[in-house]
């Protein structure tokens, strides 16, 4: 017997074995899948009979396969996001939609629309309080930043705020003595006019 078993089968199934009809080998019951997660039957084809011909179809189908892939992924993505929120905040993904649809889907920080795909700056976050918990919204990826960096200050970000609005750019960048400590398309060109 080839190859090592996924993992362990349920309780009640340990030390049972079955024939693979495809290959014809009996098998530990362990190197076969159960046919659903709740099922009490397991498939008639061992696990490398089912890889094999699971390879043969992708090659044969690749859009296809791209497809059931590209469906799969996105059914194990929303689950391991679930989980997450239900661990992390107690919220379900149900909550999570609420609170989306509740903000039209845009950012409570910027009000910029927030995007569902898997980009990691604009993916939505949950805003929670660090203390006591409590989910306050959904952000996207730079407001959250900012607010954990801010740590969830509001005299900081009222002070940074202040700063942006009222500091006018100091004459002190754009003097010869920094040049070099400049990023402008100049400067590699005045360095080698210098030497």
């Amino acid at each position: 017997m080839t190859g090592q078993p996924h993992k362990p089968p349920p309780e009640w199934a340990v030390g049972m074995s079955r024939k693979c009809t495809k290959c014809g080998v009996i098998k530990d019951i362990s190197f076969f899948r159960l046919r659903k997660a709740n099922s009490t039957s397991f498939r008639s084809w061992c696990r490398e009979c089912v890889n094999e011909e699971t390879v043969k179809w992708k090659k044969a189908h690749p859009a296809a396969a791209l497809q059931t892939e590209e469906k799969n992924r996105k059914k194990r993505h929303k689950a391991i996001r679930e989980s997450y929120y239900k661990k992390e905040y107690g919220i379900d993904f149900e909550d999570w939609a609420r609170m989306y649809e509740a903000q039209n889907g845009k950012c409570l920080g910027c009000d910029k629309k927030l995007s569902l795909s898997n980009e990691r700056s604009g993916a939505p976050h949950v805003d929670h309080e660090h203390v006591t918990g409590f989910v306050r919204g959904i952000l996207c990826g730079p407001c959250n930043l900012a607010l954990g960096g801010a740590k969830d200050d509001p005299s900081v970000l009222r002070r940074l705020a202040d700063y942006l609005e009222e500091k006018a750019p100091s004459p002190l960048f754009y003097s010869d003595q920094l040049r070099g400590c400049r990023w402008d398309q100049d400067w590699e060109h005045d360095r080698v006019a210098d030497d």
